[in-house]
């Protein structure tokens, strides 16, 4: 029984002392994007207005009549366009074709969060292909730049982009408190089965 219990302790400190390791994960399918993020919000570009809580600082992209119902862009050397999110996100994604207005350009280079981590490039053969990523880091930018291929620029159009808040996650001493009642839940049953035993 104390063995029981101090190797239940052991497991819970060690539990509670791990922290997690910052990741990024890059999708080329929305099926499995969607699988991994569960719950998430479309901005469908059907209207010029954005949906409430994103800003877009772009060169030159915009949601007009050039693509209808898209996001159009064309990032040259010096072009950039951001995407800024009021609350933190875990995951953000796109539909996006870069080879289709104008042929394939200079690809697509793709940071996330206010420190402009890099998180991969969008190919530019990409056609009407989803292309996203999660992270484990909470962001709230996005900044796609024209890539390194052969070219003189990116133009690209993106359909339903996708995002996905960050989930606030349980503080550390919450963790704690909850393995413990866990723990104290479980030495009890464990007395009233024995004592149910010896009686």
């Amino acid at each position: 029984m104390r063995r029981f219990v101090l190797a239940g302790a052991v497991a819970l400190v060690a539990f509670a002392c791990t922290t997690a390791q910052a990741g990024t994960v890059v999708y080329t399918s929305s099926s499995d994007w969607e699988n991994q993020v569960v719950s998430f919000d479309t901005e469908d570009f059907n209207d010029p207005t954005l949906n409430s809580g994103i800003t877009l600082d772009s060169t030159v992209g915009n949601v007009d009549s050039s693509a209808p119902d898209k996001f159009w862009d064309r990032l040259t050397g010096s072009g950039f366009t951001v995407w800024e999110f009021d609350t933190a996100l875990r995951a953000w994604g796109g539909t996006f074709d870069l080879a289709g207005p104008g042929g394939p350009g200079q690809s697509i280079n793709v940071f996330n969060g206010n420190s402009l981590v890099f998180v991969g490039n969008i190919p530019n053969s990409t056609s009407n292909t989803f292309w996203g990523f999660t992270s484990t880091t909470g962001f709230t930018k996005v900044k796609l730049i024209a890539g390194s291929a052969p070219g003189v620029a990116e133009t690209y159009t993106m359909d339903n982009m996708v995002y996905a808040t960050q989930v606030v996650p349980l503080p550390p001493a919450a963790w704690l408190g909850l393995g413990l009642l866990g723990t104290i839940g479980l030495v009890g049953r464990l007395r009233r089965r024995r004592a149910i035993d010896l009686a």
